[in-house]
């Protein structure tokens, strides 16, 4: 049976207590914004908060890895976005830059050879793998070695992880999208034999004495055992739902007190692996023959009923103490176990940046983490870059330990009480929990692409490009303290159904604006489900009636292999799809969208019923003003569509942009988001902060839906928004819209 630490989770309600229960009554939220709240206290656009803790060092665009040389002189780190790759060393006292070095392409390949004086980078969308030499305190490129088999550069052959195999002859590198290994002669830098595996390779761990290959799948939540000299596959093991990095620890574990000393283990190592779409890090037996036994599970949720949305994603062994450290992405921190008997025992947890990707040990008393973002969100501008950061800090004795835990508590913004009382005042069309009344019936969810707030209703000049933007948001209500929680169109996607980006969108969203475009990259990749699954399949699963136009739908008039396999098919989606609903790929406008579905409303009005979830996909402003004011008349004829229909008193339609693009003032995150429902707040100004989450978990109170993640579980249902009274007017699109 896996292992939960009760204990720990019983030390961790009593800390809770004592920091004060989260308040659930009637009550606005917060008026905040994000960014700097307090010296080292950040509010982050997700509802989170950041206090990281030791020193915060800035890094180049996202970094993506990081390993420490095995001779202890350097900290190597990559890091990635859509504008280049640099390789960084680092000293390992203090993190200072020591050299640097752009990469043609990389992501998160990194290894480094036992003498320190060679590093091995995969080339992420370049189908490659380079070589530097670490000389005379002098970084440089070395050799390239190619992998493209033809000589050109093939997306499909997106390079991953790499590893150099026990006597460094010999190098394994990951195909992520073709779900194999290539092996390279090290001294040759040819590939000589290439072999299968599961879907979505991540970790490659060799076996110390070389016999066998571990490889972790994304997809398959497993670790796959190969055999060294042919790649043959020897065994599976499934472990937790995108398995990604492992660290293999070899030695006997300690005994117990209570464990029996007549059936010992028969492990001689442990590898231990972390499942990103699990609360879970997990222990897995290595046997002398190499088999692998699932041994353990350590539990890393924050109270008892805690939602997914850890995310653990990176891991590291401090061998003089015996502790796991466990990069829980989600939770912006560090979790810390101690793993040396039988049984694991959490020992809390250590704040860190924002989105941690990478925890390692630079020195023995040392804990380093990469944060792909930082630690907090800024005002944007059309020049600013993203920037990561890395955490650095002492290993935490027990009373630091302690404190560092109720300061992750602390900056958390779920709590289990939200579950049974989410904080909404009698008489609210929100109810206060899922399964109770409301006058709404209906929910029209539209996720359209990107605009900035200050974008829409910033600047003067563009009233007449976004005049049904400003006129809806006159009338049914203006959120000037709105966040979309995506950065980009893709993550932003998955924000906006799934309540997360799960780590396998996180981990290349610095290069998906490229690889989202074509087949190695769909809308919904196999290892790309979120752990709670979609808004859909949430409803699908409470019974609810669906219709769907172009979520992760297939153009039926697509000419090309490529735009027919846009998305992994998903069994609710494709019943529930409007046949002919124009997809986003296709050439058709928003226009053309808005004018299938009004067609389709007309069709529920003369059948009498409505489906109670409507998902609408629209292209939105695609840069240019023609785009921008045809997806403004798409939305004022949406809307005057609905206001007049005779399902309009029981609807309310919820539009939300899946990231912000443009400048902002206030944040890069900031978007608008429309609100239009008989029972919405007329004529006002709402200035409580909500976000991408807000939205979700009203549409979820309304319908009878449990939260996806704690994301959406932990934020604030929209209900000041809304009104007990309904006023029932119609709205009239501008002119200019018709």
């Amino acid at each position: 049976m896996p292992f939960t630490s009760q204990r720990f989770l019983r030390s961790v309600v009593a800390l809770v207590l004592a920091i004060g229960p989260l308040a659930v009554s009637a009550q606005a939220p917060r008026k905040l914004t994000p960014g700097e709240v307090a010296e080292g206290l950040y509010q982050l656009p997700s509802g989170w908060r950041t206090r990281p803790a030791g020193k915060q060092v800035p890094l180049p665009a996202s970094p993506m890895a990081a390993k420490v040389s095995p001779d202890g002189r350097y900290v190597a780190v990559l890091s990635a976005d859509a504008a280049g790759s640099t390789l960084l060393l680092l000293h390992p006292t203090d993190l200072r830059e020591m050299a640097r070095v752009a990469v043609p392409g990389t992501w998160i390949g990194l290894a480094i050879n036992k003498a320190g004086d060679r590093i091995y980078v995969g080339g992420g969308v370049q189908p490659a793998v380079f070589e530097f030499a670490y000389e005379n305190q002098q970084l440089r490129q070395a050799r390239q070695f190619d992998l493209s088999g033809s000589g050109g550069q093939t997306s499909n052959l997106f390079v991953g992880d790499v590893a150099l195999s026990a006597d460094e002859k010999r190098l394994y590198v990951a195909r992520l999208h073709r779900n194999g290994i290539d092996v390279v002669d090290v001294g040759s830098g040819a590939v000589v034999t290439r072999f299968g595996t599961g879907r979505r390779p991540y970790r490659i761990l060799p076996h110390p004495q070389g016999n066998f290959v571990y490889i972790s799948s994304w997809a398959d939540g497993s670790i796959y055992r190969h055999r060294a000299e042919n790649g043959a596959m020897v065994d599976r093991i499934p472990v937790g739902a995108h398995t990604t990095d492992m660290v293999f620890v070899p030695g006997r574990m300690e005994p117990e007190e209570t464990d029996d000393p007549n059936k010992p283990l028969p492990f001689v190592a442990r590898i231990f692996v972390t499942a990103g779409n699990t609360n879970s890090a997990y222990v897995v037996g290595v046997e002398e023959s190499g088999a692998l036994t699932l041994h353990e599970s350590i539990n890393l949720s924050l109270s008892l009923n805690h939602p997914m949305g850890a995310t653990p994603t990176a891991l590291a062994y401090n061998e003089e103490t015996k502790q796991l450290l466990i990069a829980c992405a989600d939770l912006n921190a560090v979790a810390v176990a101690d793993v040396r008997t039988t049984h694991s025992h959490m020992l809390g947890f250590v704040p860190v940046g924002w989105y941690p990707v990478s925890v390692v040990l630079p020195t023995k008393n040392r804990v380093a983490t990469l944060n792909l973002r930082g630690s907090r969100s800024y005002p944007s501008s059309p020049e600013r870059r993203i920037e990561g950061s890395a955490s650095m800090l002492p290993l935490p004795s027990s009373e630091e330990m302690e404190a560092h835990t109720r300061t992750v508590l602390a900056t958390a913004r779920y709590r289990d009480a939200l579950l049974v009382n989410a904080g909404v005042p009698q008489g609210n069309p929100i109810p206060p929990a899922p399964g109770l009344p409301s006058p709404i019936k209906h929910v029209i969810y539209v996720v359209k692409g990107g605009h900035s707030y200050d974008a829409v209703f910033g600047n003067q000049s563009n009233g007449n490009t976004f005049a049904n933007h400003r006129k809806v948001a006159r009338e049914f209500g203006l959120f000037d303290n709105f966040y979309a929680i995506g950065d980009g169109p893709v993550d932003g996607l998955y924000w906006s159904t799934g309540a997360i980006a799960p780590d396998y969108v996180q981990r290349l969203w610095p290069q998906g604006q490229a690889l989202s475009t074509n087949a190695a990259y769909p809308a919904v990749d196999v290892a790309s489900l979120p752990p709670g699954g979609f808004l859909w399949t949430q409803a699908s699963l409470a019974g609810l009636s669906l219709r769907n136009y172009g979520f992760f739908a297939r153009d039926p008039n697509a000419s090309s292999a490529g735009a027919q396999n846009a998305g992994l098919p998903d069994p609710v989606l494709e019943k529930a799809t409007h046949p002919s609903y124009p997809s986003l790929e296709s050439s058709s406008s928003d226009l053309d969208r808005v004018r299938v579905f009004l067609e389709d409303l007309k069709n529920f009005e003369t059948q009498g019923t409505l489906p109670q979830l409507l998902l609408v996909r629209l292209q939105g402003s695609t840069g240019s003003k023609e785009s921008a004011e045809m997806g403004d008349r798409s939305l004022g004829l949406l809307v005057e569509g609905i206001t007049k229909s005779k399902f309009w008193p029981q609807v309310a339609l919820f539009v939300v942009e899946a990231n912000a693009e443009g400048a902002d003032a206030v944040d890069s995150h900031r978007s608008p988001v429309f609100i239009v429902s008989p029972y919405a707040v007329r004529n006002a100004i709402d200035s409580n902060f909500y976000n991408t989450a807000s939205v979700l978990r009203t549409i979820e109170l309304i319908l009878g839906l449990r939260p996806m993640t704690q994301f959406d579980a932990g934020s604030s249902p929209m209900w000041t928004a809304f009104q007990e009274t309904p006023d029932l007017r119609p709205y009239t699109a501008e002119t200019s819209a018709r």
